[in-house]
């Protein structure tokens, strides 16, 4: 259920669908992207569940909080890990509440799917071939470009900034074509700077210098480029990468679009072998 279709705020909502049914169940969801993407690959009526969109990740947290406290067993909440150690249902951590394997639920998907297959047919293969690169190239340096703002995410939250990220929006100027794929085809410094600088941010920060070290040490010492990334981020370039690529006369896309797109791609098969739908499955039955 979208939050549209409550009749009661969301803990009410499932309070009264548990307490009408003694083997109900509820899944807490955070957006109406999740509950599409999860509706499609699970049939909940078949477990004799139903997933409910709360609107956020802490709106999640204190649903499952409040409904466990009489239907510990009966209640499940689903949140994009953001940064936050990973939770898996087996794990230690474990309060009704599990999360996605990298930062969000669209890297999980683009990891275990072949998301450039959905691309080749709208990419021009003479500029494509002029260029050096493949569609998944397009895909790997659309996490390259993700990973540099996500290291910028990752220590605002770690040292508790309050940075605003909504001041821009990484565009196609800040990728050089000619220099793809190789040389210094986006300047990281700049990026960073286009946040930090923003009047909305600039009073947060007391050396911008050391904070760009900071993200430089956090790429350094990631586990791999996607550890750092924010799906949204990356959609966003994949869709400029599309854009720059596209064949003449193909529409244009934008990151919602290429977001969307991603979601709709992986089949049931694909997304089984991601952990968190594994776990969702296993806490079903």
């Amino acid at each position: 259920m979208r939050r549209e279709d409550f009749a009661n705020d969301p803990t009410t909502e499932a309070m009264i669908m548990l307490g009408s049914n003694a083997k109900k169940r509820i899944i807490f969801l955070e957006g109406d992207a999740d509950f599409t993407f999860w509706s499609f690959h699970l049939k909940f009526e078949d477990f004799n569940a139903s997933a409910l969109v709360v609107e956020g990740k802490e709106s999640v947290r204190q649903c499952v909080q409040d409904a466990s406290n009489d239907f510990s067993e009966r209640v499940l909440g689903l949140v994009d890990r953001d940064f936050d150690p990973e939770i898996r249902y087996n794990s230690n951590g474990f309060l009704g509440v599990i999360t996605s394997t990298h930062n969000d639920l669209e890297l999980d998907v683009l990891e275990h799917t072949d998301f450039s297959r959905s691309l080749v047919t709208s990419l021009s293969q003479t500029k494509v071939d002029k260029s050096g690169v493949s569609a998944k190239d397009l895909i790997d340096l659309s996490i390259t470009v993700g990973a540099t703002l996500g290291a910028l995410r990752k220590v605002n939250k770690d040292k508790a900034l309050g940075l605003d990220f909504h001041c821009y929006k990484i565009k196609s100027r800040d990728i050089s074509l000619e220099k793809i794929p190789k040389g210094d085809w986006f300047d990281a410094n700049s990026i960073y700077r286009k946040y930090i600088s923003d009047k909305k941010n600039s009073d947060k920060i007391s050396n911008a210098d050391e904070l760009i070290e900071f993200c430089e040490e956090e790429i350094r010492l990631a586990c791999g480029e996607m550890h750092l990334c924010r799906g949204h981020d990356v959609t966003l370039v994949i869709s400029i990468m599309h854009n720059i690529f596209r064949k003449s006369g193909r529409s244009s896309r934008n990151g919602d679009d290429i977001n969307d797109l991603l979601l709709g791609h992986i089949t049931t098969i694909e997304a089984s072998a991601m952990p968190i739908f594994s776990d969702l499955v296993t806490w079903l039955e």
